[in-house]
């Protein structure tokens, strides 16, 4: 979002909430976009992680994103696919009950 954007948003909510503080209007507005973000699933995000061959069963992979958020549901894993032609490889079973961190292979899925 711009600055402009931003700014015109405030002024928004300044002339319509008269008596509340900038500090007070910001909390609001994180609050609505963090549940609207949360309820609605509109924002995606796809992250590559390793998984070596030789790990166990249930073995636990920590992933991060590069935007600050927190990775609260799992929408699927997908292998690399075997040509670049190809957008995602075979889906694999994974599970995360825990936010950023993946449990592969799932024996549930």
């Amino acid at each position: 979002m711009a600055a402009v954007d931003i700014t015109r948003l405030m002024n928004s909510a300044r002339s319509r909430l008269t008596g509340a503080t900038d500090d007070a209007l910001q909390l609001e507005l994180f609050n609505v976009m963090d549940d609207f973000f949360k309820g609605s699933n509109v924002w995606c995000e796809d992250i590559d992680f390793t998984v070596p061959g030789q790990d166990p069963a249930n073995t636990v992979y920590f992933v991060t994103s590069d935007t600050p958020s927190l990775i609260d549901k799992l929408a699927w894993v997908f292998e690399v696919p075997p040509s670049s032609t190809i957008g995602r490889g075979q889906q694999i079973g994974a599970a995360m009950q825990i936010p950023g961190e993946i449990t592969w292979p799932c024996s549930e899925f």
